[in-house]
């Protein structure tokens, strides 16, 4: 009698696992509708973003791999994943943000659009559609769209980040319009005007480039004459 029970109770079990295997596979839990959250999208942006994700519509919702749509999403350059959510029984969330191209780095016959945490948006012969500052002698070892450059000297890259989150955030950007790290111990900044600002060692770069927000100093680089324009972390010299 024992044995029986035992026997019912297994094949129950069974029933019952074979029938949410049968569910589970059947058509309630395929994809039927895909959400892109990204501020200020447009509908065509959208649609990029979930070819771009690999995922098709009917595909079993089990089987997706939220890593590998992730990747295949930030191999764009353009966007990055915050998260990929899957909400059963058939409605996958993918929450991206557009990365905003904030400099151009010049690497051999081509240049490369990064946005402001040096992650590679993409390769370009033909920067004319950008108004970017342009970062020249950066020894790059390794670069691929959707992940950061990859520097011989990785301080470099440190320097980059710096000056551009100072020079956005003072509100200063648009001064600029090519920056020299050929020589870490001779930064130096060429105006959009042709003046240039020397930096010397890149130390305290962040400090020295503050200095930029002065109205003394801004009419020196936006005057006729010509100046030798240099900036120390706690002075800067104007001849």
């Amino acid at each position: 009698m024992k044995s029986r029970v035992i026997l019912i109770v297994l094949i129950s079990v069974a029933a019952v696992i074979l029938i949410g295997l049968g569910i589970m596979r059947g058509n309630l839990f395929t994809v039927k509708n895909m959400e892109i959250e990204c501020e200020d999208i447009s509908p065509e942006d959208a649609e990029y973003i979930k070819q771009s994700s690999g995922i098709k519509n009917g595909q079993n919702i089990f089987n997706i791999n939220t890593e590998a749509v992730e990747n295949a999403i930030n191999a764009t350059g353009e966007y990055y994943v915050q998260d990929v959510m899957l909400i059963y029984p058939s409605t996958v969330r993918i929450t991206v943000v557009k990365r905003v191209p904030t400099a151009v780095i010049e690497y051999e016959n081509a240049f490369i659009i990064t946005d402001s945490s040096c992650c590679v948006i993409k390769s370009t012969s033909d920067t004319s559609e950008y108004d970017l500052i342009r970062f020249t002698g950066i020894r790059i070892s390794q670069y691929q769209i959707g992940s950061q450059i990859n520097t011989k000297d990785e301080y470099q890259k440190s320097v980059i980040r710096t000056i551009v989150d100072t020079l956005l955030n003072n509100g200063t950007y648009d001064i600029i319009s090519t920056v020299s790290l050929e020589d870490l111990s001779n930064v130096y900044l060429i105006c959009k005007n042709g003046k240039r600002i020397d930096l010397c060692e890149a130390v305290d770069v962040a400090k020295k480039l503050e200095w930029l927000t002065e109205d003394t100093l801004q009419n020196a680089i936006f005057d006729d004459e010509e100046h030798t324009i240099t900036l120390y972390s706690s002075y800067f010299v104007i001849k």
